[in-house]
C-alpha cells in the first residue's frame, strides 16, 4: 500500500452567541476591619477524572486532552474502560454495551452511535455520564426496569450552550483521497438540541479501491416544553466499499483434514434513509402519552468475483496471495480436489415501518400505576441474485476421461414480507419496606412470508461468447426450476406473561423476573410438487435475577439472564439452495428451541488508584448449529441446521487504574477466557456424523501509559493476546500470539502550529505464522496551523508512510481455522 498524503482546511465559526450577563458583587466590611488588598490567589488541586453519584459514573472530559478539531470518537478512545468497535459499531464501557448516546439528557441521533461519534466535536463536551437509563414511561411512574439500558450521556460545555456553531472542512490528497464536511449545531443545558452534519469522502478508507466513498447526512432535533417533548432525527447514507479478500482455511474432518484457499474482489454499494420521531405529552401530573415511529428504506448492490480451491493435503499456500502463479502452480495434482471461479451479483432492497403507542397512568397516592402499549411494524424486502460459476472436479472424471467441469448460471428472485403486532397491559404496585411488584400481559401476532423463484440461465448461452452476469435474456421465465423454488408462510400467536419483584433499600437494588410466553406457530411450505402444513407449539422462558450493591465509588453486581431462542423461519424450511455449487444449504423443520443462560459477577471501584474485576459464564442448550456433510471426491459441502449441546464459555477480567504522578496515568487490563464450541460434521464415508469439539483458551493484557502536559499529549500503549485451541479430531494444537506497541502523541508549537504523530509496531507468532512476513509498522504524521485568530485550520496528513499495512485475522470455530487478509 502506498503512502497517503492528505491536506485539509477546517473553518469553525461562531454564528451567534448568547452572551451571559456579567455579575459583580461587593461586600461591605465593618469599619473596624481594615481592607486588605491581595494581588491574587491561586488554588491548585489534582483534577478528579471520575466521580460516582448513585449509579451514575461521571467522567471529566477535560482530564483527557485531544487535538483540536477531534471528534467524540477520539475522546472516548482515551477514557479508561471505554471501547468502540468500528466493525460491529458497538460502544462499551467496562464491558457493558452502551445502547445510545444522549446529549444533555436527551437522545442524540437515537441509537445511531456512529453518527454521534463522527459528527460531535470533542471540545463541546464537558462531562461524560454513564448510567442505566429508564424509559420515559418508567421515569414518569417512578419505576426502575430490570433490563439494563446503559447509555452515554454527554454534557455540553457551559460556554457553548445556546451558541449556534458552524464548522466546515475540505481536503484532498494523493491516491484519490478526499474529504468534505459541514456541521451546524446548537445545544442547550435543558436538552433543546439541534444538529445537522453532512460528510463525504474516503479519508479513512484503508483499501486501494479508488472509488471508495462514504456520504452521510445526519440531522437531530429535540425540544422540551413543560408538557410536551419532541425528539426527531434523520440519517442518510450512501457508500461504495471495494476491497480484496484472501484466505486460507484448515477444516476438520472425522478421518482427515482438508484445506481451502480463496481470493475475491468485492464491491458493495449501499443507500439507506431512516427518519424517526418520538413525541411525549404529559396530559397532567398523573398521565403520560407517548407516540414513537419511524420509516426506513435501503438498497444494496454487491458484486463479487472470486476464485477458490480445495485440497486434501496442505498445499503450503499463503493467506496473503494463495493463487500466486509460482506457488499455486507447484501444488501437486494429487493434492487437488476442486477449483472454482464464481461471480455473484446481488441487488436487494427493504422498506420498513414501525409505530409504538403507550399510555401511562398513576392511579393513587401510593403511585400504583397502569400502562397500556400497542406496537406495529412491517418490513417488505426484495432480492435479485445472479450466480455464475465454473467448477473443475479433479477426482470426478467426465465421459471422455478428463476432469469434470460444471458450468452454472443461476438467477433467483426472493421477495419477503414481515408483519408484527402486539398489545399489552402492565400493572405496577409499590409495597411497604422498599418492595414493589409488576405484572404484565401482552398478546403478540407475527406473520412472515418468504418465497424464491429460481431460474437456470445456462441454456441461453451458446458458448460462443463470455457469459455476462446480471443480464436477463428474453424469455428467461421458461427456465424456471421448480425443484429449487419455494413459497413459505408463517403465522404465530404468543401470550407473554411477566411477573417481577423488586427490592430497593439504600445502597441495594435486587430484582427477580420471570417471563413465560406460550406460542403457536403454523408453517405452510410449497417446494416443487410437495406441499406441507405444520403446526408447532412451544413455550419460551426468560428468567432474570439481578442484585447490585453500591457505596460511594464501589459497586458489586451479580446477574443471571436466561432466554429461549426459537429457530428462524429460514432454518425451519425444507428448502435447498445450490447457487454456489460447492456450498449447498438445506433447512430442517425438526429444529428445537435453544436456551441460553449467562451468569456475571462484577466488582467495580472508581477511585483514582483501584482494582476492578469481573467474571462471567455462559452456556447454550440445544444450540442451533450448521451440520456439514463433506464429499471427499468433489469437495462439495452440504449444510443443514441441527441442535447440539456442549457449548459454554467463561471470561475473567481485572483492570487497574492509577495516577502515578501529576498528569502521568497508568491503565492496565488483564483478561483470560475459555470457550468450548461444538459442531457436527461428516465426510460421507458411511460412518455417520461426528461431533467436532474445539476447546480454546485465551489470555491477554493491555497497558496504557498517558501523559498530558499543558503543551501536548502522549499515550504509550502495549497489547498482548495469546490463544491456544485444540480440536478433538486432530492431535496437534494451534496457538497464536499477537503483540502490539503504539505511541500516540501531539505537541503544540508557537505560531499556532501543532504536530500529530502515531506509530504502531505489531507482529504475530504461532502455528503456521511467518513472523517476518506478519510484522507490521504503521506510521502516520500530521501537521496543522491555526490562523485567522484561531477560526481556521490548515492541516496536512501522511498516512501509512512506510507502506507496510497488513490486515491478517485468524478465526477459530468448532469445525476449523481460517486465516484471512483484507
Amino acid at each position: 500500500m502506498s503512502l497517503h498524503k492528505f491536506i485539509s482546511i477546517v473553518i469553525p465559526a461562531l454564528i451567534a452567541v448568547l452572551s451571559l450577563p456579567a455579575h459583580t458583587s461587593a461586600a461591605t466590611a465593618p469599619d473596624s476591619i481594615p481592607d486588605i488588598e491581595l494581588e491574587g490567589v491561586v488554588v491548585t488541586a489534582p483534577m478528579r477524572e471520575i466521580t460516582v453519584r448513585g449509579d451514575t459514573v461521571i467522567i471529566n472530559a477535560a482530564a483527557y486532552k485531544v487535538r483540536e478539531g477531534a471528534y467524540l470518537e477520539e475522546l472516548l478512545r482515551r477514557v479508561p474502560g471505554m471501547e468502540y468497535d468500528r466493525e460491529t459499531k458497538t460502544l462499551t464501557f467496562n464491558g457493558r454495551p452502551l445502547k445510545e448516546i444522549n446529549v444533555n439528557g436527551k437522545k442524540f441521533f437515537g441509537s445511531n452511535i456512529l453518527a454521534a461519534l463522527e459528527s460531535l466535536p470533542a471540545d463541546v463536551v464537558s462531562k461524560l455520564k454513564v448510567y442505566d437509563k429508564s424509559s420515559e414511561e418508567d421515569s414518569f411512574l417512578g419505576r426502575r426496569s430490570a433490563m439494563g439500558n446503559y447509555v452515554l450521556d454527554l454534557s455540553t460545555a457551559r460556554e457553548i450552550n445556546g451558541t449556534l456553531m458552524a464548522y466546515a472542512e475540505a481536503g484532498a490528497g494523493n491516491n484519490h483521497k478526499k474529504e468534505a464536511a459541514l456541521q451546524v449545531s446548537r445545544f442547550k443545558s435543558n436538552g433543546d438540541n439541534l444538529s445537522l452534519t453532512a460528510r463525504s469522502g474516503n479519508r479513512n478508507s484503508t483499501t486501494d479501491y479508488r472509488d471508495n466513498r462514504n456520504d452521510n447526512v445526519w440531522a437531530s432535533f429535540s425540544k422540551q416544553h413543560s408538557r410536551f417533548s419532541v425528539n426527531a432525527n434523520i440519517s442518510l447514507r450512501n457508500s461504495i466499499d471495494g476491497n480484496e479478500f484472501t484466505s486460507a482455511s484448515e477444516q476438520y474432518l472425522p478421518q482427515t483434514t482438508n484445506y481451502l484457499c480463496s481470493a475475491s474482489d468485492n464491491v458493495n454499494k449501499s443507500f439507506a434513509l431512516s427518519p424517526n420521531v418520538d413525541f411525549g405529552w404529559e396530559i397532567d401530573s398523573l398521565t403520560l402519552v407517548r407516540l414513537e415511529g419511524g420509516v426506513g428504506t435501503s438498497k444494496n448492490r454487491s458484486a463479487n468475483d472470486g476464485r477458490q480451491a480445495t485440497f486434501d493435503s496442505d498445499p503450503g499456500l499463503s493467506a496473503r496471495d494463495p493463487f500466486k502463479d509460482d506457488a499455486y502452480g507447484k501444488v501437486p495434482l494429487e493434492y487437488r480436489v476442486n477449483e472454482s471461479g464464481i461471480s455473484t451479483l446481488s441487488r436487494r432492497g427493504n422498506d420498513n415501518y414501525r409505530l409504538s403507542f403507550s399510555l401511562s397512568r398513576i392511579l393513587n397516592r401510593h403511585r400504583s400505576s397502569l400502562r397500556f402499549t400497542a406496537d406495529y411494524s412491517e418490513s417488505d424486502g426484495h432480492g435479485k441474485d445472479f450466480s455464475l460459476s465454473s467448477t473443475r472436479f479433479y477426482r470426478l472424471p467426465a465421459s471422455d476421461g478428463r476432469d469434470s467441469l460444471l458450468y452454472r448460471n443461476q438467477y433467483n428472485e426472493s421477495p419477503s414480507r414481515d408483519i408484527s403486532r402486539s398489545v399489552g397491559l402492565m400493572f405496577w404496585q409499590p409495597l411497604p419496606k422498599n418492595f414493589s411488584v409488576s405484572l404484565s400481559y401482552a398478546l403478540k401476532y407475527a406473520k412472515e412470508r418468504r418465497s424464491r423463484s429460481a431460474y437456470d440461465l445456462s441454456a441461453f448461452h451458446d458458448g460462443t461468447a463470455d457469459m455476462n452476469i446480471g443480464f436477463l435474456p428474453e424469455g428467461y421465465q421458461s427456465a424456471y426450476i421448480d425443484s429449487l423454488s419455494n413459497f413459505n408462510r408463517s403465522r404465530s400467536i404468543g401470550h407473554a406473561i411477566m411477573a417481577q419483584l423488586s427490592y430497593n433499600p439504600e445502597n441495594w437494588y435486587v430484582t427477580a423476573q420471570m417471563t413465560v410466553e406460550p406460542e403457536r406457530r403454523t408453517l405452510a411450505q410449497k417446494s416443487g410438487l410437495s406441499h406441507a402444513d405444520t403446526v408447532r407449539t412451544a413455550t419460551n422462558f426468560s428468567p432474570l435475577f439481578s442484585a447490585s450493591w453500591q457505596n460511594g465509588m464501589k459497586s458489586l453486581t451479580f446477574s443471571y439472564v436466561g432466554n429461549s431462542q426459537q429457530p428462524s423461519l429460514s432454518d425451519l424450511l425444507s428448502m435447498t439452495d445450490n447457487s454456489n455449487p460447492l456450498y449447498v444449504t438445506h433447512g430442517n423443520p425438526y429444529l428445537k428451541a435453544a436456551y441460553r443462560q449467562d451468569f456475571n459477577l462484577e466488582y467495580r471501584n472508581y477511585d483514582s488508584n483501584a482494582i476492578s474485576a469481573s467474571i462471567g459464564f455462559s452456556n447454550i442448550c440445544n444450540k442451533q448449529a450448521q451440520a456439514e456433510v463433506y464429499d471427499v471426491n468433489t469437495g462439495v459441502r452440504e449444510t443443514y441446521p441441527v441442535n447440539v449441546n456442549g457449548d459454554r464459555s467463561m471470561t475473567l477480567s481485572v483492570d487497574y487504574n492509577v495516577l502515578l504522578w501529576r498528569k502521568l496515568r497508568l491503565f492496565s487490563v488483564v483478561n483470560a477466557g475459555y470457550t468450548r464450541s461444538v459442531g457436527l460434521i461428516s465426510d460421507n464415508d458411511g460412518s455417520g456424523a461426528s461431533r467436532s469439539i474445539t476447546r480454546m483458551r485465551n489470555c491477554g493484557a493491555t497497558c496504557r501509559l498517558s501523559y498530558n502536559p499543558s503543551w501536548g499529549g502522549f499515550i504509550l500503549g502495549a497489547i498482548w493476546r495469546y490463544s491456544a485451541s485444540r480440536n478433538e479430531m486432530r492431535e496437534a494444537a494451534e496457538h497464536v500470539g499477537d503483540y502490539r506497541f503504539r505511541l500516540d502523541s501531539y505537541a503544540d508549537l508557537p505560531y499556532g502550529l501543532r504536530i500529530n504523530n502515531d506509530f504502531e509496531y505489531s507482529f504475530r507468532s504461532g502455528t503456521g505464522i511467518d513472523r517476518k512476513a506478519d510484522t507490521q509498522k504503521l506510521w502516520n504524521l500530521g501537521i496543522s496551523w491555526r490562523f485567522l485568530k484561531n477560526s481556521a485550520t490548515l492541516s496536512a496528513e501522511w498516512t501509512d508512510i512506510l507502506s507496510d499495512r497488513k490486515a491478517y485475522r485468524r478465526y477459530v470455530s468448532a469445525t476449523g481455522i481460517t486465516e484471512s487478509q483484507i
